[in-house]
């Protein structure tokens, strides 16, 4: 569940912010927290995860933000210039 509402939190900052991925890359995590702590923070335990994304996403939670951002990822995976071989990743042990 908890990978639900980070993509739709997620995708709610992105929309209002710009995508949190060129804001790390730029090295500058600020407006990320800033947003957090303006829409997030203050609720804090007062709501469930449910009701927090609702109040902060005007939507209920729902599979629609992580199967993108799971499609994305494979759509990286799949222009990707080599696959990446398993048994590489078994002799980083």
């Amino acid at each position: 569940m908890g990978h639900l509402i980070s993509a739709q939190l997620s995708e709610t900052m992105a929309d209002q912010i710009g995508p949190p991925e060129e804001h790390v890359t730029a090295g500058d995590v600020r407006p990320l927290l800033d947003w957090l702590r303006i829409h997030v923070h203050p609720i804090g335990r007062s709501l469930n995860a449910e009701s927090l994304v609702q109040r902060v996403c005007d939507a209920p939670l729902n599979s629609a933000a992580f199967l993108r951002y799971l499609g994305s990822k494979l759509e990286a995976l799949a222009i990707a210039p080599e696959p990446v071989r398993v048994e590489a990743v078994r002799g980083l042990r």
